[in-house]
């Protein structure tokens, strides 16, 4: 069942280890904002709940941008509030102000792994379980459902 994610403070002290680090296992959500941000005390109670949805997938951080300056400048923020999702150390995709909750939503659902990406996953872990066969077949299964899954190709033809 979804429910609101607290959303994780993050400061510049802890930006590298909290942000860049962890979104080279799962996505990371900065939303940069700053208590007398009007549009900031609108989007956090969407963002927060959206991102509950996504049951840990998807990391939640904020960073109170008066307080933490070297980041907020790193990353050019120029209106809050701004949000920037993070993947392999870098930005991925972003907005800026507070946009409607479906939106959020979409947000979101770009950056969680698709049914394909969990399913590959499970194959690479058959695989480095030394279950080839299991893993062929499971790639072979993600094929079938989606051909040009880029996980699965890669996948299965390192397996052949």
């Amino acid at each position: 069942m979804a429910t609101e994610q607290q959303a994780l403070d993050v400061t510049d002290a802890t930006f590298q280890s909290a942000v860049i680090e962890e979104s080279k296992t799962r996505p990371v959500v900065v939303d940069f904002w700053a208590p007398w941000c009007g549009p900031c005390r609108i989007l956090s109670p969407i963002i927060e709940k959206v991102a509950g949805e996504f049951e840990g997938d998807v990391v939640l951080t904020k960073l109170n941008v008066d307080e933490n300056q070297q980041a907020s400048a790193q990353y050019r923020v120029q209106g809050i509030p701004a949000v920037k999702a993070f993947r392999d150390g870098r930005v991925v995709n972003e907005f800026t102000g507070a946009l409607p909750e479906p939106q959020v939503r979409a947000f979101f659902q770009s950056l969680a792994p698709t049914a394909a990406d969990r399913a590959s996953d499970e194959a690479e872990e058959l695989l480095t379980g030394g279950d080839i066969a299991g893993a062929e077949a499971r790639f072979r299964e993600i094929l079938a459902e989606v051909s040009d899954d880029p996980k699965a190709v890669i996948g299965l033809a390192n397996i052949l």
